[in-house]
Order: structure tokens, then C-alpha cells, then sequence
């Protein structure tokens, strides 16, 4: 069995690197709320990846999804936009977030083929050791310091965001993205900010605002309009053929 390895290091560079970083430092300065209704913008980026590397077609539904998904990304950072002392910062971790959406979907689109061919343990085992290569050039004194000062909690915090969040979380998208159409999996993605929402209110005591609602809803209708519209045409069609 041979490898793609050029494309292999691409897609785990860009697409796994690229995605953890961003949210590292993306989730530094966003509440965990507002960052998991950054993430319901994927499927958004999975549909233009699929419309760039693939040839589908761009159509009204895609660029309507997107002008919605971009408004209620707006409404987000709206009350934080008229604090001018937390723009750049929050701006900066918003934006990060964005790009960690379009990394993950780098990796999922054309990351299938591999997945499909070579597996999906094999594919998600080396998709993270490769991407830890670089993230060790990220390291600094600083943090054998931190390691060593590091709480039994934080070592199990630790612990669940490297083999749950990471290498589980992987594996199961991997695994479904193999075995599921694009539509079905990306549909999956809408179950983040509600979690997102509502962990992040239970667990961290954040607030939920009505402009945070507002925003959510946006993107997610913008991401239902761009990803849906066909299968509702479809069976609008076919119940009146009937």
C-alpha cells in the first residue's frame, strides 16, 4: 500500500495543524459560546471547498447561506465592536476561529480520499503525528515550567482534550466521513453551538445574550439555506409529481 505522502502532508499540515492552532488561540480571547457558533460555519466552508477543488456549481443558495452566515457573524461581535478596548484582540480570536473552520474543512474534503482508501485509523494516526511535528516549534522554556506546575485537574484536562477531543473526535469524523454523504455529516456540525451555548453558560458562567441568540440563528439558517436547499426543492418536486 502506498502513500500520497505529498498530499497526506498537506492536508495534515493545513488541515489538523492549521485547525488546532487556530482554535488555541482563537478560544484565548472568544467565549466558548460565540466560538461554537463560529464552528456552525463549516459545513459553509465544506460547500465552497467542494464548489473549488470539486466543480460544483456556486449558486444563489450558496452565496444567499453565506451573506446570512456572515450577518449573524457580525451580530456576534456587535456589542464587543462598540467596546473599543476588547476589538482587536476579540476580532483577531474571531477571525482565528474562521480560519480553524476552514482548516478542518481542508482536511475533511479532500482528506475522504484517504480516508476511503488507506482507512480511517490509519489516516486519522498520521494525520496527528504529522501535524504535532510543527506544533512542537510552538514550544518554549515557558512551558516546562507550566508542565511541572501543572495540577492533577489540569493533567486530566489535558488528558481529555488530547485523547477525547483530539484523537476520539478525529477518529469518529474520519470514520463517518468514509461512510456518510457530505450532507449528513455536515449536518452533524449543528450540534456544536448548541453545546457550545449551552456549556459555556452552565459550566464557565457566560452570558447569553439576545444579540448571541440573534447571531447563532443567523448562521445557522445561512448554513441550512446553502446546504439544504436542494433536498427541499427535491421533495417539494417530487410530492407534486405526485
Amino acid at each position: 500500500m502506498r502513500w500520497c505522502w505529498p498530499r497526506l502532508l498537506v492536508i495534515s499540515i493545513v488541515g489538523v495543524f492549521g485547525y488546532s492552532t487556530a482554535s488555541v488561540y482563537g478560544f484565548a480571547t472568544v467565549p466558548a459560546g460565540i466560538g461554537g457558533l463560529i464552528y456552525a460555519t463549516q459545513p459553509l466552508f465544506i460547500v465552497l471547498l467542494a464548489v473549488i477543488m470539486l466543480g460544483e456549481r456556486l449558486s444563489l443558495r450558496i452565496i444567499a447561506g453565506l451573506v446570512l452566515a456572515f450577518a449573524g457573524t457580525v451580530l456576534l461581535v456587535w456589542d464587543d465592536l462598540i467596546r473599543a478596548g476588547a476589538v482587536q484582540p476579540y476580532l483577531a480570536g474571531i477571525l482565528l476561529l474562521l480560519f480553524s473552520c476552514f482548516a478542518w474543512s481542508f482536511y475533511s474534503v479532500p482528506g475522504k480520499v484517504f480516508i476511503q482508501r488507506y482507512g480511517t485509523l490509519s489516516t486519522t494516526t498520521l494525520s496527528l503525528l504529522i501535524a504535532t511535528l510543527p506544533m512542537l516549534a510552538l514550544a518554549s522554556p515557558a512551558t516546562i515550567d507550566t508542565v511541572a506546575a501543572m495540577t492533577l485537574r489540569q493533567w486530566l484536562e489535558v488528558g481529555f482534550l488530547a485523547g477525547i477531543s483530539s484523537f476520539v473526535a478525529m477518529f469518529g469524523w474520519t470514520y463517518a466521513t468514509a461512510r456518510l454523504a457530505a450532507s449528513t455529516i455536515g449536518a452533524s456540525l449543528y450540534v456544536i453551538p448548541v453545546i457550545a451555548v449551552l456549556a459555556g453558560a452552565l459550566i464557565l458562567g457566560e452570558t447569553v445574550t439576545l444579540t448571541t441568540i440573534l447571531g447563532g440563528l443567523l448562521i445557522l439558517a445561512g448554513v441550512a439555506v446553502a446546504q439544504f436547499g436542494p433536498r427541499l426543492r427535491r421533495v417539494r418536486h417530487e410530492q407534486n409529481a405526485v
